[in-house]
């Protein structure tokens, strides 16, 4: 949106409802269960927004949304409860109104709550070999030169 037309800006907006995550492709985003909740932050081009749930409604996953600043194109979508096929929940990105942080043009950094451990309760988890759930943890994600996401440190 134009700040001071108000006016909505080309190939905005963007929707998201139905999208695919990329490290989960089973993970459907939904609307009504996934709410954007902490502030935006960018990094070069791209904007990133994080997502949590709405109440907690089941079956509900934290995600990290990044596009294009002006071309709107979808660059990133990573849900936090990733991995092998299965109904685990959790991994929201709520960051208390605050917003995801970063210090450098190549990393983001983030904290996950409303985990259950449902993929991680008999898994050892390394900090420097994140696991595939990122569900209560402090997550240090590297942004590639397009704007994708991986995860390169994590401590639960």
């Amino acid at each position: 949106m134009d700040v001071l037309t108000l006016e909505e800006k080309p190939n905005f907006p963007i929707p998201l409802e139905g999208m695919k995550a990329d490290n989960a492709p089973w993970r459907v985003f939904e609307g009504g269960k996934h709410h954007q909740r902490p502030a935006l932050l960018q990094v070069n081009n791209y904007v990133y927004a994080g997502f949590a749930s709405h109440c907690v409604q089941w079956n509900f996953t934290g995600w990290v949304v990044g596009w294009h600043a002006t071309e709107g194109r979808i660059v990133t979508k990573y849900a936090m409860q990733g991995g092998k096929e299965t109904t685990g929940i959790g991994g929201g990105i709520w960051m208390s109104g605050g917003g995801i942080a970063s210090d450098n043009p190549g990393r983001m950094f983030f904290a996950t709550g409303n985990g259950y451990a449902s993929q991680l309760a008999d898994d050892p988890v390394p900090g420097r070999q994140p696991p595939t759930a990122l569900e209560e943890a402090v997550v240090n994600m590297a942004i590639a030169e397009n704007g994708a996401l991986t995860p390169t440190d994590c401590k639960s």
